[in-house]
């Protein structure tokens, strides 16, 4: 997936990003599902969306593509240079899903500084009143 070929193909649905994910052929951590996924947006990608992960994962077990409470590993932002290793997983219980579990690690990109303004009198009470 071009940058330069899929910002102009969302703007013209109206869509704002997508998110891919697809089966790969390896296993691996004696036997867990791998997958590949993408989120690109307007001129970026994410290396790692977890809130997006939680969601594919969910749909995955309801549809029974994925066993439930079966763990799997999902790989994002090797395209970019970024690589993400999530682990995925969900429970279904009487055609529901429940327990979805999201996990992972980060890796610090920056760092900074937050300066907030000095408060007025009212909201020192109100924050005192607290």
């Amino acid at each position: 997936m071009n940058q330069l070929e899929t910002t102009p193909w969302l703007r013209e649905r109206g869509a704002r990003w997508f998110y891919v994910l697809a089966p790969t052929l390896d296993q691996q951590d004696g036997g867990t599902p791998q997958y590949r996924a993408r989120m690109q947006f307007y001129g970026g990608e994410d290396p790692a969306t977890g809130s997006a992960a939680g969601c594919a994962i969910s749909y995955l077990v309801k549809r029974g593509a994925v066993a439930s409470d079966k763990r799997i590993h999902l790989r994002q932002g090797v395209e970019i240079g970024r690589t993400s290793d999530l682990y995925l997983s969900a429970r279904l219980e009487s055609a529901r899903v429940t327990d979805v579990r999201v996990a992972g690690s980060t890796v610090l990109r920056s760092k900074g500084r937050l300066f907030l303004p000095v408060c007025t009198s009212f909201q020192q009470e109100f924050i005192d009143a607290s």
